[in-house]
């Protein structure tokens, strides 16, 4: 399948998205995702007394926020975003796991960790949010004092540390200092980072530590590893209940500007918006600094909480302003957390970085269109004519087409 219009006449130039010569084509995926789609984390309305628990602590701890990196991040949570569970389940049926993007008719186009850092402002740089935790006699102390009272709250009829609970023991009952300052930070981790069930994880404690003494931590890759892994549970049967999908929904909306209508349209005119290529902004947003963006282009393995996945942006160089040639694989590199964690934090010393500038309009090469044709000849993703066709149905379809599975 052609994409709808003619792309403009690529640029051809060295860039960090060099292929190799041997690329599988694409994997089709299930056109029903399911349905109906339950965000038990997904929290529309705010705490009453979260704002006031946050203004009360940013005049002390707002250079330590910024040092740690997360100061617009714990700031930008007092605000909502809006659910629409039509665009979202729409879309998951582009979803492709084996390469985390979204396979649409004109190409490939995914959530970058450049999207992480612009729209959940998380940092891209700093140390593993995974990393050992800070083992003085202070951290321990703090860890074992929260420990405390969430088992406190396990007692409780509520028998559970939920998010109320703790403001309110926290905002009333405490008398301020350290103690307090771990205990916000590790509702804020839990509700709005990386949501829970409406408690308060104790894995969080010692994260929540170490960004009360200023560490940074690179919160962007873990971020957006729960949210692959989610996407990943969406779309083959599973539930999307441990990552902030909120960032995929700003996402929609930011790439897709007719996405942002209110009231929200139906899966037929969603559908129609997301197959067309002229509807997807490639650039909504500015590029952050170069050691940043160098973070954002190098495809590697992102070490989440619980999961690691793959990052491929050359898949969807045209999202960093370069052209799109046909991509090759990425060896994988998930044995542990600490070998996937080096091949995102490998020194980038002697590493060129050449950026085009904001005018530049890229395109696509002549041998990336061909391979795209050819990849989604005869199916386009969630498309009506696909909606009620099992996906062994599918696989047979493609196969008759000559679209071998990739492996």
């Amino acid at each position: 399948m052609q994409p709808s219009s003619p792309p403009p006449t690529p640029l051809i130039q060295d860039s960090p998205f060099s292929p190799p010569p041997h690329t599988p084509s694409i994997t089709p995926l299930s056109p029903n995702p399911p349905n109906p789609f339950l965000f038990p984390s997904w929290h529309q309305t705010q705490q009453p007394r979260w704002s006031q628990w946050l203004e009360k602590l940013k005049p002390i701890y707002a250079d330590t926020w910024r040092s740690a990196g997360i100061h617009d991040a714990v700031v930008s949570s007092t605000v909502s975003v809006r659910r629409d569970v039509e665009s979202i389940r729409t879309c998951l049926a582009y979803w492709r796991a084996e390469t985390n993007t979204f396979a649409f008719p004109w190409g490939e186009a995914t959530l970058t960790l450049d999207d992480a850092r612009a729209l959940g402002v998380f940092s891209v740089l700093g140390e593993c949010v995974r990393a050992t935790r800070d083992t003085d006699t202070r951290a321990q102390e703090l860890y074992e004092e929260l420990v405390r009272v969430r088992r406190k709250m396990q007692r409780t009829t509520a028998k559970k540390a939920s998010h109320a609970l703790w403001l309110r023991h926290f905002i009333e009952g405490c008398k301020g200092g350290e103690i307090e300052h771990v205990a916000f930070l590790s509702l804020w981790l839990s509700r709005h980072v990386f949501p829970s069930h409406n408690t308060v994880d104790e894995r969080f404690f010692s994260i929540a530590i170490r960004l009360t003494r200023g560490t940074r931590l690179a919160l962007a890759p873990t971020v957006l590893a729960s949210v692959y892994r989610d996407l990943r549970a969406l779309t083959t049967g599973g539930r999307g209940d441990k990552a902030p999908l909120w960032l995929l929904q700003l996402w929609l909306r930011e790439r897709f500007p007719r996405l942002q209508t209110k009231p929200t349209a139906g899966a037929g005119t969603i559908r129609a918006v997301l197959n067309s290529r002229e509807e997807f902004r490639w650039r909504p947003h500015a590029a952050g600094d170069a050691h940043s963006l160098a973070r954002c282009l190098r495809a590697c393995e992102l070490v989440g909480m619980d999961c690691i996945e793959q990052y491929l942006p050359h898949r969807v160089s045209m999202q960093f302003g370069f052209d799109q040639g046909v991509p090759g694989r990425v060896p994988i590199a998930n044995a542990c957390w600490e070998t996937a964690w080096a091949t995102y934090d490998a020194p980038l010393q002697g590493t060129e970085l050449v950026l085009p500038s904001r005018g530049f309009e890229p395109g696509v090469t002549v041998e990336y269109r061909e391979w795209w044709g050819h990849s989604t000849k005869g199916v386009e993703s969630g498309s009506n004519d696909m909606d009620d066709v099992p996906l062994s149905e599918l696989m047979k379809i493609m196969k008759r087409q000559g679209c071998a599975k990739r492996t």
